[in-house]
């Protein structure tokens, strides 16, 4: 069986590194060809019988191929905000308010290190010798030596990684998120626990935390979102 998920995949890499890439774009239009249509077949049946959850899930497969496809995208829109009117019991939702997740800067602390350099210094010869070598050093002469002398050296704090604030807002049936200034905003949808954003992104209410992947977001309290608008409208 043909792994085509990773052949997408691959391609799409292939075209955001080289936006100029022929083969990587030629290769992804004929697979493209090959497998929406089935795909958008099946999407089709299902928002035929009603079933918005499986449509919207296979429309969204279609647009992962082909994030432009026309057919996928409108139909993926209306069924979207279909589903959404349907279903006006269950707003507002039962998180709605401010969500927040920080994740401190990973720095490097100010600190002392030792670092060693070449020095040479000259010495005269004493008396005549022979060294291992068979060199013979006469009175008078000079030798040059070279060895590790140990200094030391003030490093200066250092951020490695800058601190980020991650901020969702849930409000009727829209979202908005902000990620260190930069905004993003759509609308959602969510079943039980699963709360599911236009965008494709699922988070998890559990245990009175909203969590994706490695973040869990905690609800924030009326002073700190107070603090957030005003630090907001300040900017």
């Amino acid at each position: 069986m043909k792994d085509y998920d990773r052949a997408v995949a691959d391609y799409h890499e292939a075209i955001r590194l080289n936006p100029n890439h022929g083969i990587a774009r030629n290769n992804l239009v004929n697979l493209a060809n090959q497998l929406i249509p089935p795909i958008l077949e099946r999407a089709n049946a299902s928002r035929d019988r009603n079933d918005y959850d499986a449509a919207i899930a296979q429309y969204r497969e279609a647009l992962k191929i082909n994030p432009n496809h026309a057919n996928a995208r409108n139909n993926f829109k209306t069924l979207w905000d279909k589903r959404i009117a349907e279903n006006p019991q269950i707003y507002p939702a039962p998180f709605t308010g401010w969500w927040s997740y920080h994740i401190p800067a990973i720095v490097e602390e100010a600190r002392t290190e030792t670092y060693y350099k070449t020095e040479s210094y000259t010495v005269e010869g004493p008396s005549w010798r022979s060294d291992t070598n068979g060199s013979t050093y006469h009175p008078g002469t000079s030798k040059t030596i070279s060895r590790q002398v140990a200094h030391t050296r003030n490093v200066p704090k250092k951020t490695i990684l800058p601190a980020v604030t991650i901020i969702y807002e849930f409000k009727d049936t829209n979202y908005t998120t902000n990620s260190n200034g930069e905004f993003k905003s759509g609308t959602f949808f969510y079943k039980a626990n699963k709360i599911e954003l236009d965008d494709g992104t699922i988070l998890v209410l559990e245990n009175n935390a909203i969590k994706t992947g490695y973040l869990e977001l905690v609800k924030m309290k009326p002073a700190e979102v107070k603090i957030y608008e005003d630090l907001r409208r300040l900017k």
